[in-house]
């Protein structure tokens, strides 16, 4: 029954969006967000949902930058690439209909940014379903804000669900960097789960047996926490900064792992890990994952060159 329900509903939003078939869009001319410098992460389409990390207000940070492309923004120029981001998630949306929730990461923190960024999307009349109920985000005070937004169909009711694990110090390290969310439309009830992992130096690892202590540590609790919504829908999605194959009873279908930018400049040494996991009942209604050529890469599976250039592009134009 749950799977018929959650049928139906990917038919409507379907059906909804068809409308917008006019719409040609192509905001970055084929390129991907990495090579314009958009953002320092690929963004990740899976099923009825899409995450992405979308590079916070870049600034220096110690000796080093808070991004991976050693840039310095001033408040005009982070709003600029917020209504670019805005272009570039509405347009990924009108060429995969079915999207009802988008998980952000890094996203606007001060309420003037994110204000912009909400407004940036009331260019693009499909998104209206997704930005009517605006952004849901953690509120723990006295932490650090980290950007997690989640924009969800306005057909479901959304609530926050509260975190709870046996390691209430690990809990607390993720303050404002882990949340999840239950959504409700008629007797469908499924779970979102958004993360953003402060550790580094597992990114690379090939095997769990060569995680750090930390890393094991959060590899567990992911799990953990998935597993009280094993008979539900659920789906985490994050920037886990290991590969999320390591999370035991639940793996990625076809996501990239290691797909960010990785620089030998000292500005940004490591790549990081994004990726959409899902649970068992997700994984029974998994549809094929899309590509969409321009906006984002998999490695292996497309590489643009100027000899196919023309091609690519009328690619981009058409593809649906």
């Amino acid at each position: 029954m749950k799977n018929i329900a959650l049928k139906k509903i990917t038919a409507s939003f379907l059906a909804t969006n068809r409308q917008y078939d006019e719409y040609h869009l192509a905001v970055l001319d084929g390129n991907d967000v990495i090579s314009t410098e958009i953002s320092d992460h690929h963004p990740v389409i899976l099923n009825n949902t899409l995450y992405f990390n979308i590079m916070m207000k870049c600034a220096q940070r110690r000796e080093s930058y808070n991004n991976g492309f050693g840039k310095i923004e001033t408040d005009l120029q982070y709003r600029l690439r917020l209504s670019k981001l805005a272009a570039i998630i509405s347009e990924i949306v009108v060429r995969n209909p079915t999207i009802y929730q988008i998980g952000i990461c890094e996203g606007p923190i001060r309420e003037v940014d994110l204000n912009h960024f909400l407004k940036s999307f009331k260019a693009f009349p499909w998104m209206k379903p997704l930005i009517t109920n605006g952004f849901y985000h953690p509120e723990i005070e006295n932490k650090p804000n980290w950007g997690l937004l989640l924009l969800a169909n306005s057909q479901f009711a959304v609530k926050k669900v509260a975190n709870e694990a046996a390691d209430a110090e690990l809990l607390d390290r993720l303050a404002n960097r882990l949340q999840t969310w239950e959504l409700t439309r008629g007797n469908h009830k499924q779970f979102f789960s958004l993360w953003h992992l402060p550790f580094s130096n597992d990114e690379i690892k090939t095997s769990k047996t060569q995680l750090s202590a930390i890393g094991h540590s959060y590899c567990q609790l992911i799990a953990i926490l998935l597993s009280k919504y094993y008979k539900y829908f659920a789906i985490a999605c994050g920037d886990f900064n290991f590969n999320p194959f390591f999370v035991e009873y639940y793996s990625c279908n076809k996501i990239p792992s290691n797909n960010s930018v990785q620089w030998e400049n000292g500005y940004h040494r490591n790549t990081t890990v994004d990726g959409i996991i899902l649970s068992n009942q997700a994984k029974k209604m998994s549809f094929r994952p899309m590509i969409e050529i321009g906006l984002y890469h998999q490695p292996g599976v497309y590489k643009p060159t100027s000899k196919n250039y023309k091609k690519r592009r009328q690619q981009l134009l058409t593809l649906r």
